[in-house]
């Protein structure tokens, strides 16, 4: 297969034109995006083809097929939703609610050129009206004049009783339509006085609609019949033919008599229309994947966006049965973001793995694609020492050698049994569970990656898993979250099961805590004694938490079309808000190198965020010099109930902590484990081995690494 990536030649922040590449959001500021993403719209002018990637505009030029140049990108604030040709311009619009007019008559050097806000869900042109359907229910269809497009101006709009999210139009007749089936025909001949002229309604959910001539398409989804409606006298609108595709058609395009359509799964189609009351389909062709969302014609390819496979090419002729689709790879909606380095790595929902160089993070520069899993999901991905790690629904186990990161290669893989739903990195270990109630583990280190049972029920769907010091905690959608004891993996022991009062969406370990994310709160747990964690806070933030990032003494959390909170956790009971990022789609997962914040948008490509508040908190930095052991002031000091114990580590190795009374005596102590260099903060709860409050007093913190003892005095003050 022949397949393109091509080097985007121009990256343009629309959204930031008038101020820089940089905007502030609640001291998170955005410093680069990487807007790959879902491809939904496209449209052609001869060999020039404009189609979105998430909320990127890509320019491209197919006068050579078999080379075709991209000519320019546009980044914009959102998902690109709809975008249409007009003149030298292209009206774009976006899930943000933008209305965006870019002006192209440099086609190597597009400018934003007017924009205004509106929520619409579809448009076309019309001359030079736009004509819009929009979520207003008191004004559901929309004309805007774009004569002058520095000054968007509404001219009529018509009030429906249902909010349309499909519209066509052919000489002065509007075709508008709602999913559930109703539709309207409206006359614009005086688009000062638009005129409702008829309604009808389609048995079952409508997909997609077309108006040509004196003929009107319209397409079942739930009974995908293909209805053809002669309009020539709007008093009489009529259906005249019904074929039966036993598929729904999304998109239409009519030219030379042939209908050419693009339905919901991966065909395209053509249907002879020379005699409309007797519609004939003529022969059809496949696509390998997505499912067709738009249509474009130019002299020789049929342009399909594809939804999750990106730009396709076919050709208008019969290629003949060795043909193969000319591909575009823009992206695809991310599922998943890692950083190694200076790349960053994403993979999407068609199993597309991107690389990313972030060598200027204002500018990053997509270097590397390939497809790597086929018709499934990634459900995890997740760095191991110099291998990445991925594993899809039902596609199996993929490891990727980072030898050479910006050419990354499969060097092991592996199927899996059962449809896998989420996983996690614990050592050399993957854990892993599956909607068949199975929990299992893969030995990373093994040449055949061998697979280790573990769980063979494990009582309910697991949306999360987090590993401590072998102890295995899963975040369960049945509103609980399960302890598994991983020490001895021949014998797993399931030994506890928190509370069961809401759904686990997601799950975390930070030092002495568990962090749980439900439907509208975060719980806080004590893991002092790690199989028998102690509710120590519940925190309502009022919206779903659907992941938790921790680094040091900082919490990323992701909240969907809720944006991305950074929080401080000097007080690992009490986070403290010192950042927020409202995202343009649905923040999906983060990854975090502090003071640096990466985020999957599920449609909106990667945004690299930074916080400059994590820096100058006075607790983030350690005076410490390079090769040296640092145990901080315990904080608070003096204390009641509980303090914090943190220390920075040069290197990575094991650690001792311990409390010691004014005797000498052992009255706290954590088992020895090992940490990664950097700094790291433990919890105590003012109680001894056994669980009791100690007595007020004088106490000793011991820290001991690498063959270096850091002694800090600390008082308890009941």
């Amino acid at each position: 297969m022949k397949t393109r990536h091509v080097v985007i030649a121009l990256m343009f922040l629309v959204f930031a034109a008038s101020t820089g590449i940089a905007q502030d959001s609640e001291n998170m500021t955005l410093i680069g995006r990487e807007a790959s993403g879902r491809c939904e719209t496209v449209a052609a002018r001869g060999d020039t083809v404009f189609f979105n990637s998430g909320a990127n505009l890509i320019i491209m030029d197919f006068s050579d097929p078999d080379q075709p140049d991209t000519l320019a990108q546009v980044v914009t604030r959102g998902f690109i939703r709809k975008l249409v040709l007009f003149n030298d311009q292209v009206i774009i619009a976006t899930e943000s609610n933008d209305l965006l007019v870019i002006d192209i008559s440099d086609i190597r050097n597009p400018q934003l050129v007017g924009q205004n806000v509106t929520s619409l869900t579809d448009m076309v042109m019309h001359d030079s009206l736009l004509l819009v359907c929009r979520r207003s229910a008191e004004n559901a269809f929309n004309i805007f004049d774009l004569s002058d497009p520095l000054e968007i101006r509404q001219v009529e709009s018509l009030s429906l009783d249902y909010v349309p999210v499909r519209i066509a139009v052919a000489n002065d007749m509007v075709l508008v339509a709602e999913i559930p089936g109703r539709y309207s025909f409206i006359n614009i001949t005086d688009s000062q006085h638009p005129i409702l002229v008829h309604s009808g309604f389609l048995e079952g959910r409508l997909k997609g609609i077309a108006l040509f001539d004196q003929l009107a398409f319209i397409s079942g989804y739930t009974n995908p019949e293909f209805h053809l409606l002669d309009i020539s006298d709007p008093n009489t609108i009529h259906e005249i033919a019904l074929l039966d595709l036993n598929r729904a058609a999304r998109s239409m395009v009519f030219e030379d008599q042939i209908l050419y359509l693009a339905d919901e799964g991966t065909r395209v189609s053509k249907i002879d229309l020379a005699d409309p009351a007797h519609p004939v389909e003529l022969e059809h062709q496949n696509f390998p994947r997505g499912s067709g969302q738009e249509l474009a014609l130019s002299e020789h390819f049929i342009f399909v966006a594809a939804s999750h496979a990106g730009l396709l090419a076919l050709p208008r002729e019969d290629p003949g049965s060795g043909f193969v689709p000319v591909e575009y790879f823009p992206g695809t909606d991310l599922y998943f973001v890692q950083k190694y380095g200076d790349m960053l790595y994403t993979v999407g929902g068609s199993g597309l793995v991107t690389g990313i160089d972030l060598s200027e993070k204002a500018q990053p520069k997509t270097v590397f694609e390939s497809l790597v899993f086929h018709n499934a999901d990634p459900i995890a991905m997740m760095l191991h020492h110099d291998r990445l790690v991925l594993i899809s629904t039902h596609d199996g186990i993929k490891i990727m050698d980072l030898t050479d990161p910006e050419t990354p290669v499969v060097s092991q893989e592996k199927e899996l049994d059962g449809w896998n739903r989420t996983a996690t990195l614990g050592n050399d270990l993957v854990f892993v569970a599956n909607t068949d109630d199975e929990l299992f583990a893969i030995d990373l280190e093994s040449e055949s990656l061998e697979i280790i049972p573990i769980l063979g029920s494990f009582g309910g769907a697991v949306n999360g898993l987090t590993v401590s010091d072998q102890v295995l905690y899963a975040a369960r959608r049945d509103s609980n979250v399960q302890i598994i004891d991983c020490h001895d993996l021949d014998h797993p022991v399931r030994v506890n099961m928190l509370d069961n009062t809401e759904s686990a969406n997601c799950i975390a370990v930070h030092d002495d805590y568990l962090y749980v994310g439900r439907r509208s709160t975060i719980k806080i747990y004590d893991l002092s004694d790690p199989l028998n964690p102690s509710l120590m806070n519940t925190i309502d933030v009022g919206r779903t938490v659907l992941d938790i990032a921790l680094q040091d003494q900082f919490m990323v959390t992701l909240h969907g079309y809720g944006g991305v909170y950074l929080h401080d956790l000097f007080d690992p009971l009490a986070p403290t808000q010192i950042g927020y990022f409202d995202t343009f789609d649905f923040a999906k997962q983060v990854f975090l190198d502090l003071p640096h914040v990466y985020v999957a948008d599920s449609r909106d490509g990667v945004y690299i965020l930074r916080n400059d508040a994590v820096v100058s908190v006075d607790h983030a930095t350690t005076a410490a010099a390079p090769g040296t052991l640092e145990l901080l002031p315990a904080y608070p000091n003096p204390f009641n109930n509980s303090t914090i114990l943190a220390f920075t580590l040069p290197i990575a190795g094991e650690v001792s902590l311990s409390i010691h009374n004014l005797l000498g005596q052992t009255v706290r102590s954590w088992p020895d484990r090992s940490y990664t260099s950097g700094r790291h903060q433990v919890h105590w709860n003012g109680r001894s081995d056994k669980g009791v409050n100690v007595s007020s007093g004088i106490y000793f913190v011991r820290l001991e690494a690498d063959d270096q003892v850091a002694l800090r005095k600390m008082v308890l003050v009941r």
